[in-house]
């Protein structure tokens, strides 16, 4: 059942005591002996589908998140009772992974792998107690929603419009009890309808009705909406479908964006660049007038209109943009405002990622923003966005803000992976009640996390504006962020303190960017300065 939560800042901020420590084991303060701490960071079982009878790989990848170099060590994998890899190393420096990788059977009795680094208890660490992680191997039924479907295909404003989606289980167990079956339009309800049941390797067609909005629409189909069923895969339960309701009569146009350059190609930061869309019709018919619309990191840039587009024509639209000392993802789509109804909408949008950062001196830190594949589902729920709306419009608006937050602060914040040494923020499907956020208080080249799941849970958050959810989502980030930098609290119900533990979040109200305290500010600076 999804819970019911406050709008309290400190479900937002969480963090509200005792993060000096992480799980059971306080972390080392100034002028304690330099120590390795080994950590199993990832388990992967390959493939991810793997049932009882296949023999799939196990890869374990351990890390040194410590301050000294680690000595000789020992990596055992178990399945269930079970060692199927032992490995020695001859040792781990600081900031370093390694892996092991070996092949099991699955029988119906192996309900777990796990791993554990010095397994021998051969190393001294700054921390005994995060040597093992456990992969649970669920044998549980899975819910799957295949394809969607309207009738009308183009439904005009106002028509009523049956949406159709199939509903299969496709693993070898049978859901006995009832489970809900979700149809909304970005973060509205349209219908809800229920199964009461599904045996194994069945199944149902589900049938919703709407009266179609104007404009383009998100529609989301989500089956076990309220999380009733537990299932071996709970991340193929939704269904998304960009679709054009307009007064337009279809043609059979289908717009694309070929392609999207930029010249120069290698700029310098605040040159002024063109950007070169190619949009074509490979459609059976034409295309009357539209608009293409240019983002940069989600912010609108320019839209330019195209008259008219006959199938199997192109044409290119273009713009000047003064480039910026930064990572910015550049997105073109064509129609924005929804008026050509076409059958495929998805390929109306490119992107074109642009780094002109300047190069991070050795005094810096990047920052990754780890956005977990399971998260997705989430992001979506709260945004009644598509998928790829998040990742090319939500999320880099969130690294924006953040970087607005860390402004004079010498961290380069990334969406995509950094490979140079970093700090990383993970986001996942997790829900952790009143927490949405944790960190390791001091560990500058840590992880610190952002439960997603805890995100969609408090409901009031899905009616608040868009821009709003972008900056209640970098804060939170930034605040973990804060405590891998060593941040403690700097106030109790301060709205506007990055850092505050117990603040108040009114959604009625305009939320303002929160920043951090001078002495906050200071601090960041004493262990980030700019070295030149």
């Amino acid at each position: 059942m999804m819970k019911k939560k406050s709008l309290k800042w400190s479900a937002l901020l969480i963090v509200a005591s005792g993060l000096a420590s992480w799980g059971s084991h306080t972390l080392a303060q100034g002028g304690s002996t330099a120590l390795p701490d080994l950590v199993p960071t990832k388990l992967e079982i390959i493939p991810e589908n793997a049932k009882a009878g296949d023999v799939p790989a196990v890869k374990a990848t351990i890390a040194n998140q410590g301050s000294a170099d680690a000595s000789a060590f020992w990596v055992t994998i178990r399945a269930g009772s079970r060692i199927v890899a032992s490995q020695h190393f001859e040792g781990l420096p600081v900031n370093q992974e390694v892996q092991i990788q070996a092949l099991f059977a699955i029988t119906t009795s192996t309900n777990s792998v796990e791993v554990d680094a010095d397994s021998t208890q051969s190393v001294a660490e700054s921390n005994e107690n995060n040597n093992t992680l456990v992969r649970q191997i669920d044998f549980s039924p899975d819910i799957v929603i295949q394809g969607i479907t309207f009738t009308p295909n183009f439904p005009k404003p106002a028509e009523r419009t049956t949406i159709q989606v199939t509903v299969v289980n496709p693993s070898t167990r049978s859901i006995d009890k009832p489970f809900s079956v979700r149809f909304m339009q970005g973060r509205t309800i349209i219908d809800d309808k229920f199964i009461q049941k599904l045996g194994a390797g069945q199944s149902q067609i589900v049938e919703g009705f709407w009266m179609a909005s104007g404009g383009e629409q998100t529609i989301r189909v989500t089956a076990d909406y309220f999380n009733s069923i537990q299932e071996s895969d709970e991340t193929n339960n939704l269904v998304t479908r960009l679709l054009d309701v307009t007064t337009v009569e279809p043609t059979g146009a289908d717009l694309a964006i070929k392609d999207l350059q930029m010249t120069p190609s290698s700029p310098s930061a605040g040159d002024v660049v063109t950007l070169q869309a190619t949009v074509v019709n490979h459609g059976s018919g034409a295309a009357s007038a539209f608009k293409v619309l240019f983002q940069a990191d989600g912010s609108d840039i320019s839209t330019s209109s195209v008259p008219s587009l006959g199938p199997s024509q192109s044409t290119q639209v273009t713009l000047l943009w003064k480039s910026e000392a930064a990572q910015r993802l550049l997105r073109v789509k064509a129609d924005s405002d929804g008026v050509i109804p076409e059958m495929d909408e998805a390929d109306n949008v490119t992107t074109l990622s642009v780094d002109l950062s300047p190069p991070l001196d050795r005094c810096g830190q990047f920052v990754w923003l780890n956005v977990q594949p399971e998260s997705i589902p989430d992001f979506v729920a709260l945004t009644g966005q598509t998928e790829e709306e998040v990742a090319d419009v939500f999320l880099p608006q969130v690294k924006k803000v953040m970087e607005q937050q860390y402004a004079g602060i010498n961290v380069q914040i990334r969406l995509p992976f950094p490979t140079a040494i970093r700090a990383t923020i993970t986001y996942n499907d997790q829900d952790k009640g009143e927490i949405l956020g944790q960190a390791p208080l001091g560990t500058r080249f840590g992880t610190a996390f952002v439960y997603m799941g805890s995100f969609t849970a408090l409901h009031g958050l899905t009616s608040l504006a868009l821009s709003t959810l972008q900056i209640i989502t970098a804060t939170v980030s930034s605040h973990e962020l804060g405590h891998l930098f060593g941040l403690n609290h700097t106030s109790q119900n301060d709205s506007r303190d990055i850092m505050s533990a117990n603040a108040e979040l009114s959604p009625l109200a305009g939320l303002e960017i929160p920043q951090f305290t001078p002495a906050a500010h200071q601090q960041l600076l004493q262990l980030l300065p700019f070295c030149h």
